[in-house]
């Protein structure tokens, strides 16, 4: 809570940058228990699954359930997508936590080294909080042994307007803080809703000819 309660006191709203994984809504319910109202940013197939069945018929119960604890549902579209983006930088104006998810619908992705494997990380949430002055936090929840929730929020992201900005290194960042709580938490991690791709391999040399024979 100090990092996010010393975000607010900035008065520039905060992005709560989660990870794919199902224990999200519980987050939902720690900020609701905390007395934080707070909103999400969200696609229309958030839920269990984005197939077309579970998107009309089962992730309306997860959205209701969610929905108990939010201030507000933010709905982006790839159609108009400026439309939830103005939305979220006047709530952001207004001092509010915003939960945006980490996944592979994005228009911009920047890699980062993800163990063998590179984790392609959205740039939105960094372009918002630099735009709007909000303060970028890694949000991480995963159920540990005993079966209570932990929440974990980083420390700020480095997106100052006055300074550089590095989306690798922010990316990187990132990986480097999700990797092993991913490796520790495999069953919790929500694989499939974020973008891994195969690392590049670096380009070989001139393929060598063999030389003629010489015969004794």
């Amino acid at each position: 809570m100090e990092h996010l309660t010393r975000a607010l006191e900035l008065g520039s709203g905060a992005i709560l940058w989660m990870t794919g994984v199902y224990t999200t809504p519980i987050l939902h319910i720690a900020l609701w228990r905390a007395g934080i109202a707070h909103c999400v940013l969200a696609r229309p197939e958030h839920g269990f699954s984005t197939s077309p069945f579970f998107i009309r018929f089962i992730n309306p119960f997860w959205i209701k359930v969610e929905a108990r604890y939010l201030a507000e549902r933010i709905l982006i579209t790839d159609d108009d997508p400026g439309r939830a983006l103005l939305f979220t930088g006047e709530r952001l104006k207004s001092n509010r936590a915003i939960c945006i998810a980490l996944g592979r619908q994005a228009w911009k992705l920047v890699p980062a080294p993800f163990r063998d494997v590179e984790l392609q990380v959205p740039t939105g949430p960094i372009n918002l909080a630099r735009t709007f002055g909000a303060t970028l936090l890694p949000v991480f929840v995963f159920r540990a042994d005993d079966g209570c929730y932990e929440i974990t929020v980083e420390p700020p992201l480095p997106t100052d307007p006055a300074a550089d900005l590095d989306y690798r290194a922010i990316a990187q960042n990132f990986a480097t803080l999700l990797e092993p709580l991913a490796l520790r938490h495999p069953d919790q991690f929500g694989w499939e809703t974020v973008g891994l791709v195969a690392t590049p391999q670096a380009p070989k040399g001139p393929r060598r000819e063999p030389g003629p024979r010489s015969s004794s």
